[in-house]
């Protein structure tokens, strides 16, 4: 019976011949997850509820053929939405250049080498220094509440001394006792989770580690740097560093889904206040409007209507985004921001570019952040990396960073509103230059403290009225 129900599926899907990626399938509304796997003999898993979608497991449903399955079809299965193949992930760096001495001996000594933390006539860095003096540090909005920026990553060492005090806790949860204690859906989830494992064990990998410094490095603690945002929260989100795929990304995405959705719903007494998702990741040379890639488009409409800004990196190919593509950048949500690599002096690095699809670029040469310890007594390494995975964390920190600068009754908006607002704001208030503006939308660089003097500006308003 399997086999014979098996063989009339696949004929229907005309199913062509590929690598072997597993696939993900989209339920149509009203069905269920049990009834479907009851009616094809097959074995889903959840990937996401918000999305109705699911990864077929084992390739059960194509047993005994030969060819991946799910592939694209001209004859839809019965009350099968979508078939979307299992694509995998590429994290986007460079190699890693060690530069600095692994011993820390005063406040942040690293911070001078920090070069795009600033703004000079040769070095075209992101200005957020000047804001720090004018409009504090970052890490909590007007109200009080913490501000949240999530990580999409291989792994994460988030007990690095310079990162440990900034990590997001869900204090709901009980660790260990394998109990749903706060219902979001999610198991000892106490730090984050791991979308590769359905756990809240989250691996250590160099990576992530570099990429959550430059969000959210622990400032004016005595030692190595500072993060953008000096007392953020960071919420750790593992994809898994071998197996990244499209399925385990959008269960990433998802969990960062329900915790903002459990945020609003409960009035802040549960789940997180995100507001924007760093993803340093991605598949280069892909068309988002291709319906293998649709899904991507579809969960960042999501993760925006509930005021969460996703800030993706560009491919590290120097390939034209608009005409070739690329998974994430190509996708146009409006909930997107995309982001590529600039040098020192202000010009696009060897990277991916568009004047559509490429929203700015921020500095990604030699950026020096935290780095993954051997073990948990190893001194806290630091390293200068390049590449597009690093220019990225510093457009999703000053998401954050802008939350904390802007008044009260912003605060109010309808979250979907406020996220289009932050990267309007962002992207009108770039430092230009002459080369980016003929590869970006914006035409510049990312510039923190622009972009604050504009809620600065908007704070007077309301205030003298």
């Amino acid at each position: 019976m399997v086999i014979s129900i098996t063989l009339c599926i696949a004929m229907l899907l005309n199913i062509e011949s590929a690598s072997a990626e597993s696939s993900m399938i989209r339920l149509e509304t009203g069905q269920t997850q049990s009834g479907y796997e009851r009616e094809h003999h097959v074995k889903l898993k959840m990937v996401s509820t918000d999305l109705r979608l699911y990864e077929v497991l084992n390739d059960t449903v194509f047993l005994n053929i030969d060819a991946p399955p799910f592939r694209r079809q001209s004859i839809k299965p019965t009350r099968l939405a979508n078939v979307i193949p299992n694509h995998p992930v590429q994290m986007r760096s460079n190699a890693v250049v060690d530069l600095l001495p692994r011993t820390i001996l005063s406040t942040d000594p690293l911070l001078p080498q920090q070069w795009n933390w600033t703004l000079a006539k040769d070095s075209v860095g992101i200005n957020i220094a000047e804001s720090w003096q004018k409009f504090g540090t970052g890490g909590k909005n007007a109200l009080k509440q913490d501000i949240v920026v999530a990580i999409v990553d291989g792994g994460f060492d988030y007990r690095h001394p310079d990162l440990s005090f900034n990590r997001w806790r869900n204090w709901n949860e009980v660790a260990g006792n394998g109990i749903d204690d706060d219902g979001n859906g999610y198991i000892d989830d106490i730090s984050g989770w791991n979308a590769q494992t359905e756990t809240g064990e989250i691996e250590s990998a160099d990576h992530g580690t570099h990429v959550a410094g430059l969000i959210g490095a622990r400032g004016n603690n005595n030692r190595g740097i500072a993060g953008l945002n000096w007392r953020v929260k960071i919420m750790y989100v593992s994809m898994g560093q071998t197996l990244a795929d499209t399925a385990s990304t959008m269960r990433a995405y998802s969990y960062i889904l329900k915790q903002k959705e459990l945020w609003l719903a409960t009035n802040g007494k549960k789940g997180a206040n995100v507001v924007a998702i760093n993803s340093s990741f991605g598949i280069d040379a892909e068309k988002c409007t291709d319906g293998d890639f649709v899904i991507w488009n579809e969960m960042f409409n999501s993760l925006g209507e509930k005021g969460i800004l996703s800030v993706a990196a560009t491919s590290n190919w120097n390939i034209d985004v608009d005409t070739m593509g690329d998974i994430p950048t190509s996708c146009d949500s409006p909930f997107l921001v995309s982001v590529t690599n600039s040098t020192r002096t202000g010009l696009k690095s060897e990277a991916g570019f568009g004047t559509i699809a490429i929203d700015l670029a921020a500095p990604g040469e030699d950026i020096l952040s935290t780095g993954q310890r051997q073990f948990s007594g190893d001194p806290s390494p630091y390293s200068a990396q390049t590449g597009t995975s690093f220019s990225t964390p510093q457009v999703a920190g000053a998401v954050g960073y802008l939350h904390s600068v802007m008044p009260a009754e912003r605060l109010s908006q309808k979250p979907s509103d406020l996220a289009l607002e932050i990267k309007d704001v962002l992207l009108r208030t770039v430092t230009p230059t002459q080369d980016l503006k003929n590869f970006t939308q914006s035409g510049g660089v990312l510039n923190v403290h622009g972009a604050s003097l504009v809620f600065k500006q908007s704070n007077e308003v309301l205030a003298s009225r």
